[in-house]
């Protein structure tokens, strides 16, 4: 022990562990094992240590300057564990640059973590991580779930590496069972008798977030983003928010029959004369609250008229690959696809060889396409 001298280091029976003062454990400092690396053990704890001492300083300029403790802040996290990475992530502009709905996903499956989070991030091996896989598969998760717990795990060791705190990632080429994808398409009839169901049921919004994804190929949130001033009477402009990859797309004759009705129903819409406000307003917007919609309020509206109509076993998320799978069928190649969705062309290639069924109009279009090539070049000879 003397030949480190670090405060708050103990070792016994040759393993390690940081036993924090009282007042230490009061603002969060936590007491945890470190294993038998004494070298690795100091330098966490030093660096513990200093945490502390800076924590001692703001109070201190606080108590002079009249300022809020400091400790009544969220405690943070000891250093090295994999609740100190998530609050250092949480203070970079990457995260600050996220999606709200990555935001969401990253503390829901985080938050599935509770005693790995408490961990030491530097002495997680692969043996803990393939338990950790075998107690969610007994507590029932779903192959989908647990493959997104261990993928924010990977993402918060592979944060680890980059603070140094260790060399490699063993939740990296874990080779896990994937879900078998969802093969439900919605067709253009399916797709006709869900907006009717939706203005018969009073929701003409949701009709309109439906044609909307189905015609365009959109993200809900991006429906649900939409502002009247990306519309020209002819074409949306969508900013897609995961990628930030920017479209311009020109609506079915249907589709902008339903976005004129919309503006045209909209009476705050109509009762300004003050550009910046219509721009900005949102083009679906809850018949109830008069307010663009929360996504939760909005799925399980969703849910209830797509039942109605009786699709119990299709969701809103479906409507994008349909989408997909539709352009293909009229013929369009991944290119064209990609200039509507968004997708990259290797998206829509993965997604054309998973979820694009073989049918007999795919295979006639592809004879018809075949017989009009073969014309053109007997006209050409």
């Amino acid at each position: 022990m003397a030949k480190f001298e670090v405060r708050h280091l103990r070792i016994r029976g040759g393993r390690c562990f940081f036993q924090p003062s009282k007042s230490m454990r009061a603002a969060g400092f936590l007491p945890q094992p470190l294993g038998a690396d004494e070298v690795e053990a100091a330098r966490i704890v030093k660096a513990l240590n200093d945490d502390w001492d800076r924590l001692q300083q703001e109070r201190k300029l606080a108590r002079r300057t009249g300022r809020p403790d400091p400790g009544g802040k969220t405690p943070p996290a000891p250093r090295g564990t994999f609740d100190w990475l998530i609050q250092e992530h949480k203070k970079t502009d990457a995260w600050k640059q996220r999606p709200k709905k990555t935001k969401d996903e990253f503390d829901y499956y985080t938050g599935l973590l509770v005693q790995t989070r408490k961990q030491q991030a530097s002495t997680l091996q692969r043996p803990h991580i393939r338990q950790l896989v075998q107690n969610m598969r007994d507590q029932g998760f779903t192959q989908d779930k647990t493959n997104r717990v261990i993928k924010w795990l990977r993402f918060l060791l592979s944060e680890a590496m980059e603070h140094g705190l260790r060399k490699d990632n063993p939740a990296f080429n874990l080779k896990l069972l994937k879900p078998p994808p969802r093969q439900i398409v919605w067709s253009e009839d399916e797709v006709w008798r869900l907006v009717k169901k939706a203005i018969e049921m009073g929701r003409a919004s949701i009709a309109l977030a439906v044609l909307i994804a189905f015609d365009m190929g959109q993200r809900r949130g991006d429906v649900l983003g939409m502002t009247w001033g990306r519309w020209d009477g002819e074409r949306l402009l969508v900013h897609q928010s995961k990628t930030q990859t920017l479209v311009s797309v020109k609506a079915l004759p249907e589709l902008r029959d339903a976005i004129e009705m919309t503006r045209d129903a909209d009476g705050v819409y109509r009762m300004t004369n003050d550009p910046e406000v219509r721009d900005g307003r949102a083009m679906v917007i809850s018949e109830e609250t008069g307010r663009p919609y929360k996504g939760d309020n909005f799925s399980h509206l969703f849910r209830e008229i797509a039942d109605s109509a009786g699709f119990k076993e299709k969701q809103f998320i479906d409507l994008r690959r349909s989408s997909v799978v539709r352009l293909s069928l009229a013929g369009c190649t991944p290119q064209l696809i990609s200039a509507i969705t968004g997708h990259s062309i290797e998206s829509v290639v993965r997604i054309l060889r998973v979820y694009n069924p073989t049918t007999k109009e795919q295979s006639d279009l592809a004879i018809a396409m075949l017989q009009a090539w073969r014309e053109r070049r007997q006209l050409e000879s």
